[in-house]
């Protein structure tokens, strides 16, 4: 595995636990509907579209931040 194979896994891991831990944005949970009305609920949580990491980079990313040391290493052995 290359050095720089290596940087990026790691930098993907720390990704994954910095999203792991981070708020997550609620959406349109909690908009109120009235009749032909709807109040969206204002979060001020970025979205993973606004910070600019798509759904499949954050799902990766937390994977491998799950996974121990040990997992990790084995992991990046097979890429």
């Amino acid at each position: 595995m290359t050095k720089a194979t290596e940087i990026r896994l790691l930098a993907e891991k720390q990704m994954g636990e910095f999203l792991a831990e981070s708020p997550k944005n609620q959406g349109a949970k909690g908009s109120v509907v009235t009749c032909n009305s709807r109040v969206p609920v204002k979060d001020d949580v970025p979205t993973l579209e606004e910070i600019g990491i798509t759904k499949n980079q954050s799902a990766r990313a937390q994977k491998l931040a799950a996974l121990t040391n040990e997992e990790s290493l084995s992991q990046r052995h097979r890429q």
